[in-house]
Formats: C-alpha cells, sequence, structure tokens
C-alpha cells in the first residue's frame, strides 16, 4: 500500500475504480506468464552453460560461448527481476486502490453524498451544485463538505486501523442510526399532557390544540 495519495489520485479511484483494478488484473496476468517464461528461460540456459563446460573443444571458443551464455543469463536475471518489481508495484497501487475505497465508504452521509455526486457519479458541478441547493445546501457549504470528505478520507488512510477494523466501525455507526430512528419520543407527549391536565390554563393556545388534535 503506498504511504501517500494525492487527492488528484483518490479523485481518479472514486471516480474508475473498477476500470483501474480491471487494468491491474489484466496485467498481472501477463506478468506472471512473462515470469514463468523468464524462469524456463534461466533454467535452460543454466542447463546450457553446464553442458557446454563438459563438452570438449578449443578452450578460446569456450572461453567465447560461456562469455556470451554468461551474459544472456545476466539479462535473464535482470529481467526476472524487473517482473517481480513491477508485480510489486501493481499489487501495493491494488491495495491503495481497495483502501481508499473502504475509507471513502466509511464517511459520514453528508461528505461521502458529495464525492459520490462529483467523483463516482461524475456529475458535472454546476448540476451538483444546483441539486445541493434544493436541498438547502449552499455553494460553500458544499466546497466545505468536498474538502472535508477529502480530508477525512485521507486521514482514515493513514490512521492505523485496518481495512477490516474501518468496515466493522462503519457498520456499527449505521446500525446505531438505524436503532435510533426506530425509536419513538413518547416522553414530551406525556409530560405535556400531564402538565396540562394539571394546570389547563398554563398551556399555550397552540399546546391545547396539539392535544386535542392527538386526542382525535
Amino acid at each position: 500500500m503506498w504511504d501517500v495519495i494525492t487527492d488528484e489520485y483518490i479523485k481518479r479511484v472514486l471516480k474508475d475504480r473498477q476500470g483501474l483494478l480491471a487494468a491491474i488484473h489484466d496485467r498481472l496476468l501477463e506478468l506472471y506468464q512473462e515470469m514463468d517464461n523468464s524462469d524456463e528461460a534461466i533454467k535452460s540456459a543454466t542447463f546450457g552453460s553446464a553442458h557446454e563446460n563438459i563438452g570438449g573443444g578449443r578452450s578460446s571458443d569456450k572461453k567465447d560461448l560461456t562469455d556470451i551464455m554468461l551474459r544472456h543469463f545476466q539479462l535473464l536475471r535482470a529481467q526476472s527481476m524487473e517482473i517481480r518489481v513491477e508485480m510489486n508495484r501493481l499489487v501495493e497501487e491494488q491495495e491503495t486502490i481497495n483502501r481508499i475505497w473502504c475509507c471513502y465508504s466509511a464517511l459520514n452521509i453528508d461528505d461521502k453524498r458529495i464525492l459520490s455526486d462529483l467523483y463516482v457519479k461524475d456529475l458535472p458541478y454546476k448540476e451538483v451544485e444546483c441539486n445541493a441547493k434544493k436541498r438547502g445546501v449552499s455553494s460553500t457549504t458544499l466546497e466545505r463538505r468536498r474538502k472535508n470528505g477529502l480530508q477525512e478520507l485521507k486521514k482514515l488512510y493513514n490512521s492505523s486501523l485496518s481495512n477490516v477494523d474501518i468496515v466493522s466501525r462503519t457498520q456499527y455507526k449505521a446500525a446505531e442510526a438505524k436503532k435510533k430512528s426506530r425509536a419513538v419520543p413518547k416522553s414530551n407527549y406525556r409530560q405535556m399532557s400531564l402538565d396540562m391536565l394539571l394546570d389547563p390554563e398554563g398551556g399555550s393556545s397552540s399546546d391545547l390544540d396539539m392535544l386535542k388534535k392527538q386526542e382525535k
């Protein structure tokens, strides 16, 4: 996983996560095949070098051929190392993409909605701004939430929490929010009714009207 991520790379991941992961997957398959071919070539070169040392012939010719085979062997080893380095780089990027998406999923609903509209859905800024105003969200608040969302995402990314911890915490928050939404506050109604029964004239006309409506 990368140590540092930029806002631009976060936006790129949010816009095209599946495309980036698919490209990495395809390239890794190619590299696995190249690595197999490279390993086979190294085995062949090693066997050929050992066989050549056993054979006869002029020493000068053997030396020239041995030098060529040695250079070829070194080239194959270098290619094999390059393949492994690229594979490691791709796996790190894959881990980074998954981490970014995990952190995005854990954002609060307001910040996440802004980032979703702007980058995941890739809607024009003006359209997102217009939709936000319909919900009573000003342009200033929209921009603040956008910046805050990116900042909070990076904080989560750089935290010591594992992806599993982040997902678990998100699920816990969602469950708690669901419980709260199901709770029906009855204490206010009961207290108001009791106060009005003890002192009917003490309540406001709006309170009395409300009680009458509730009794109906």
